[in-house]
């Protein structure tokens, strides 16, 4: 397993078109859990292997109040929350952002070692994407 991040090629499209006001792309506001290994790439379209949350659900929203932008530092942070009825039972090794589209884009994949996630644990993600 080769353990990373990447910013996808979505990502960059959907934040231009975002940051330049271009079209009708939705926000990033979604992620997803996956027990997929393979190395992140710019070309990924999605999570590898994905995770059902509790109640067969593929998607669940940032925590409230996330995304929140710090402007001096260039930063734009994201939390997510796997609670504990989520996705027990799988050892979760990869994570994905994305929009709300009708055709999602996937802003980012993670690549973790893996989290043997059982119903007395929660897994909390904390994403921070930093503009050049």
């Amino acid at each position: 397993m080769a353990n990373g991040n990447q910013f996808t090629n979505n990502g960059i499209i959907l934040m231009n078109a975002r940051g330049f006001g271009i079209g009708s792309k939705t926000a990033p506001s979604l992620f997803k859990i996956g027990t997929g290994t393979t190395t992140p790439l710019k070309t990924d379209t999605d999570i590898q292997t994905g995770v059902n949350f509790d109640g067969a659900v593929a998607t669940k929203a940032f925590v409230s109040g996330f995304p929140t932008s710090n402007e001096a530092n260039r930063t734009v942070t994201v939390r997510c929350l796997v609670n504990t009825a989520d996705g027990n039972g799988n050892t979760i090794t990869e994570t994905t952002v994305l929009n709300t589209d009708g055709t999602a884009l996937t802003v980012s994949r993670s690549v973790h070692t893996g989290i043997i996630k059982t119903n007395t644990q929660q897994i909390a993600y904390i994403f921070t994407y930093k503009g050049i």
